[in-house]
């Protein structure tokens, strides 16, 4: 998929997801709070496809591998919020998420190491023979 259908894909997963977050979490106080905790919960949630951008082409595999723990993290944040606890106080379950959130930008750093690891390898010369196969080229 094309960079600009990625950034658009993404972009629409993060808001669907801090506004799921938001409403399923009961984090949802008042309209003064809500942009931020849109920013709070969707930037974090865009940055990992930010750099999964970075690369020339994306497939759908690699952004699956991006969103896959963001959407188990980010899950599980609302299942520690909704379930019901003694004693009541502030839930920190948020910081889960982000932690889901470092995990999925590390996803992607590797994928786009990967990548451009493959891509240098791939040019002719570079691994270690003539033909970049690693053979020496028949004469």
């Amino acid at each position: 998929m094309s960079r600009t259908r990625l950034l658009k894909l993404s972009g629409a997963f993060a808001l669907l997801t801090a506004a799921a977050v938001i409403s399923m979490g009961g984090y949802y106080t008042g309209l003064e709070l809500l942009g931020r905790q849109l920013l709070l919960i969707a930037g974090p949630t865009f940055l990992p496809f930010l750099f999964l951008a970075a690369r020339r082409r994306t497939g759908w595999l690699a952004w699956a591998a991006v969103a896959a723990p963001l959407v188990a993290g980010w899950s599980y944040v609302v299942y520690v919020d909704t379930r019901p606890y003694a004693g009541g106080g502030a839930s920190f379950a948020a910081l889960l998420g982000w932690l889901a959130c470092l995990l999925a930008l590390a996803v992607a750093l590797l994928i786009v190491l990967a990548s451009a690891v493959r891509a240098r390898l791939s040019k002719p010369g570079l691994g270690g023979g003539e033909d970049g196969h690693g053979q020496a080229p028949a004469s």
